[in-house]
This record gives C-alpha cells, structure tokens and sequence, in this order.
C-alpha cells in the first residue's frame, strides 16, 4: 500500500508496508531527497543485488520493523537523516548498515534497537561528516568481521549498545576514523572489543562501558 501527502513544511510521505521486496537488481527499496520521509514498514527485503533499502541525499526515511536479509547491504544511508529502527538485520553479504557521506553532506541518521546479526560487517562508517548516531541496538554480533568499523574520518556516536560474539573486533577505528563511545556492553569479541590507532584515535572517547 502507497500513499502520498504533504504537510506545512514541504515534507512528502509515503508508505511501504507488510510487503515482500525480494530479487531486484540495484535495490529493493531507494528514497531520495531531503523533501522526502517515507515510511518503511515490517517488510521482508531479501535477495537484492544491491542494497535492501537505499536513503540518499538527505532522505528523511523512517525504516521500522523489517526484516532485511541476504542482500549485498542491508540498508544503505547515503548523506541522509534516516531512522532505523527496530530491525531484525542479518546475513547480507557485505554489511548489515552502511552509513556513509557523498560530497562530505553529512550523514546524521540515527540507528536505534536493531538486532544486527551474521553479515559481513555489522555496521560500516565512513566519510567525513559521517555522524550517525548508533544507540540502544540489541544485538550487534555474531558478524563475521567486526560489529562496528569505523574509517575515513567518520566519527559517529555508539551509545549503550550491546556488542559481542563478532568474529573479529567489537568496535574497530581504521586509521582516520574516531568515535563517541558511551555506556556499551562489549563482550567476547574474538580479536578485540574495541581496537583504535594511528592518526586522529585521540579524537576518540570511551566512557563507562562494560568491557569484557
């Protein structure tokens, strides 16, 4: 079911729910522009060549209640200020959330009570004004490589999340890439639970997590 309507502000809005989204060739689902807040709703979004779902160019989408699996991204942010909330995300082949920066526009979403599990990557940062906020997920674990990686100068905020049994690292910072890191429970992480170095790592803050 798809809808449109516009409010004060200019903002469209538009609905895709309780839909199978399998198959396509690019994406299974693609939202542009800042105009623009669809509403991303317990669908199943799997087996796409590309991303599950793709925010672009401040996209304001809300992504709830999915479950997208088996692509070669789960959800790709793109410069954009999407939500995503509540998804079960796992087994895409490269990562299960991509935020990333295009022209340095930042990307400023947020990434809030997602169970993120048996990808690639968990989640990958990067890009100068990658600020996404990465709060309150479940489950960042069991991904092959790290939970989170971090790297060309992103510096995202990762805040009382539950990160652990990653194949590799927790959290890793590559090189120019920093982080906000606050109030996490790190555990059993096979290389490390967090691993940082080389320039711009003082950029980096670790508050009162549960390390283990």
């Amino acid at each position: 079911r798809n809808h449109e309507e516009k409010d004060d502000a200019e903002l469209y809005y538009s609905k895709i729910e309780d839909s199978q989204i399998f198959g396509n060739g690019r994406c299974g689902v693609f939202c542009e522009g800042k105009d623009s807040a669809p509403d991303i709703v317990r669908n199943t979004i799997s087996e796409n060549e590309g991303a599950g779902v793709v925010a672009d160019s401040g996209n304001q989408a809300k992504i709830k209640g999915n479950d997208i699996q088996k692509n070669q991204v789960g959800i790709l942010m793109q410069s954009c200020s999407t939500f995503c909330f509540l998804n079960h995300i796992h087994k895409n082949l490269e990562a299960g959330i991509v935020a990333r920066t295009a022209l340095n526009l930042p990307c400023d979403g947020s990434i809030k009570s997602n169970e993120i599990n048996d990808n690639e990557f968990g989640i990958r940062c990067m890009g100068t004004n990658c600020l996404v906020r990465i709060e309150h997920n479940r489950a960042i674990r069991k991904n092959l490589r790290a939970g989170i990686r971090i790297e060309e100068f992103a510096h995202p905020s990762i805040i009382k999340n539950r990160i652990y049994n990653n194949f590799k690292q927790g959290i890793l910072m590559i090189e120019t890439g920093s982080a906000f890191i606050e109030k996490n429970s790190l555990h059993s992480n096979e290389k490390a639970n967090i691993a940082l170095g080389g320039r711009y790592s003082e950029k980096t803050s670790i508050i009162k997590n549960d390390i283990s």
